[in-house]
């Protein structure tokens, strides 16, 4: 299950494809407020899901 959550949240950020598509996708808040700037979900996955 790591490898999929950690592929998923990579899909999402744009560093890799989900499906046959990749994409940046912007995630906000219900305030409108944008809570992935690119590059910041890689970085948090790979902290949680493959550091020691």
């Amino acid at each position: 299950m790591t490898d999929s959550y950690y592929t998923l949240l990579l899909g999402i950020d744009g560093a890799c494809s989900l499906g046959d598509k990749q994409i940046t996708y912007k995630l906000y808040d219900e305030e409108g407020k944008h809570l992935n700037p690119c590059g910041e979900i890689e970085e948090n996955a790979y902290q949680y899901f493959m550091e020691d």
